[in-house]
């Protein structure tokens, strides 16, 4: 099976990536996942989304399962493949939010190879005139399409949190993945230090006897 992680990043965060990055690549490598990074400016959300998720269509047409990650993502346990987050006739995997009230957060999410795959990026792109103007735009229209359409909640899964989107204020060691998601970019670079130095190589044990470099070290 051919997997890719695909993330982006932009001068505001570079910093931030340079970071993450470095992690994501680790865990790709460990696992022989292809990993690669777009230029995304959020500043012009509207104006780039619609390349960018033509882009993210191309991308999965060249593998068998493409997994997107935000800058603000880190692999917090490399034993943990992303085979193991499959099932049989998934096509687009995405994780609750369980920090507020908006269900479902799309700063990870997994898009198998399969025609229904790409009928839910297409139908969003179409639908760009719909939820441009959402707050959450199309984290928004994902959970809208699902309870929308009926071929669109078969095709659309979701999972809990610990499963591949867990927040810093939730996660704990030993889950997937860690999201520095409701943080200035300066709270998500300091949280990413920390965690880069207690997990450099992904194995989720804890073997530091100091406490300069802790995990959540912003509330």
């Amino acid at each position: 099976m051919k997997i890719k992680i695909y993330t982006n990043t932009s001068e505001k965060i570079a910093e931030l990536s340079e970071i993450t990055s470095e992690n994501q690549q680790g865990y790709a490598k460990k696992h022989g996942y292809e990993w690669g990074s777009c230029y995304f400016d959020y500043a012009r959300f509207n104006d780039v989304i619609l390349d960018n998720m033509r882009d993210m269509r191309e991308q999965l047409s060249r593998v068998d399962v493409l997994m997107t990650v935000g800058a603000d993502v880190m692999f917090t346990n490399w034993k943990i493949k992303i085979e193991d987050i499959l099932v049989d006739g998934d096509c687009v995997v995405i994780a609750r939010e369980r920090t507020g009230w908006w269900p479902v957060n799309n700063d990870v999410m997994l898009w198998v190879n399969r025609p229904e795959t790409f009928r839910v990026i297409d139908q969003m792109i179409e639908d760009y005139d719909i939820w441009k103007q959402y707050i959450w735009r199309t984290q928004q229209h994902i959970w809208n399409m699902k309870q929308e359409l009926d071929w669109a909640d078969k095709a659309i899964r979701i999972v809990e949190a610990e499963v591949m989107n867990q927040s810093m204020k939730r996660w704990q060691i030993g889950e997937f993945i860690v999201h520095f998601y409701g943080m200035s970019i300066e709270e998500k670079i300091k949280n990413a230090y920390a965690m880069a130095a207690l997990f450099p190589d992904g194995m989720p044990v804890f073997k530091i006897n100091n406490e300069d470099a802790l995990p959540n070290v912003v509330e």
